[in-house]
């Protein structure tokens, strides 16, 4: 009883058993609830899992995602290149005003910039890649630069006093210093680029990618098949960002999970 009354009261430790209790016991009780789903619009975990297998094995789902997954690749490393410039030359009085509207284009829609896209482009992958960064950007820049803004000037001050030039003390301070927080603010991006895909891989279907897929299985209310791709590009997603994304932040800055030794 008392470690019920800890799940229900906040900033309360519990040991990593009764976590684990927890986290098996709320995944049996979706799973329950989803083998026997009283809705149409949410079909039972039978008819999901059959799905999968039929669009798996006959409908090429590994290779929509592997499609998917080289385009939002391709998207994370011009996101990184754009974003890592602009974000940097924020420290130059003359790109600041510059920055700060590049974060506003992330309350722009698709309409207008599908036009552009076309007519400025011709590839359909260049046309993808060129929506999803511009807004990946645009979550992006925002994000880093309030991180920016919250370095203690002492630390800047710490630099010059061991004689570093003021581009030295960016590389130390902001360059080197920030890099966990700049990848955390990849992994955030990243996930809004996930978000992105399916709607422009329906926008241009030359290339295929599980957006494709998902339109086809919805013009024919296959709610069971549009589950599978869905929980599918959800454990792409859950795999490249969350688990080999935090596993290179901490391998790369081991330094800000150091914690200090209990005594």
């Amino acid at each position: 009883m008392a470690i019920l009354k800890l799940l229900f009261v906040p900033n309360q430790y519990i040991s990593w058993r009764a976590q684990i209790t927890l986290i098996v016991g709320e995944v049996v009780a979706v799973s329950c609830f989803w083998w026997n789903s009283p809705t149409v619009f949410v079909p039972s975990l039978p008819d999901v899992a059959k799905a999968f297998g039929l669009l798996w094995n006959e409908k090429g789902l590994s290779h929509e995602l592997g499609t998917s997954l080289l385009l939002i690749l391709d998207a994370m490393f011009w996101m990184i290149v754009v974003s890592s410039a602009i974000c940097y030359l924020y420290l130059l009085n003359f790109f600041r005003p510059l920055a700060k509207f590049i974060g506003a284009f992330r309350f722009l829609s698709t309409v207008g910039l599908g036009l552009l896209v076309n007519v400025y482009l011709n590839d359909p992958h260049s046309k993808k890649v060129a929506l999803m960064v511009f807004f990946m950007v645009a979550v992006f820049v925002p994000s880093f630069i309030v991180e920016i803004n919250k370095i203690p000037a002492q630390k800047y001050h710490l630099a010059r006093t061991l004689r570093m030039s003021e581009w030295g003390a960016v590389n130390e301070v902001v360059v080197r210093g920030q890099l966990s927080k700049f990848i955390d603010c990849v992994l955030l991006s990243s996930s809004m680029g996930f978000m992105l895909l399916t709607m422009v891989e329906r926008m241009f279907r030359e290339e295929g990618g599980v957006g494709a897929m998902l339109s086809d299985q919805e013009k024919y209310f296959s709610v069971d098949s549009i589950w599978a791709i869905q929980l599918s590009l959800m454990c792409l997603g859950l795999g490249v960002l969350d688990i080999l994304g935090t596993r290179f932040n901490r391998w790369v800055c081991k330094y800000a999970y150091m914690k200090l030794e209990r005594r």
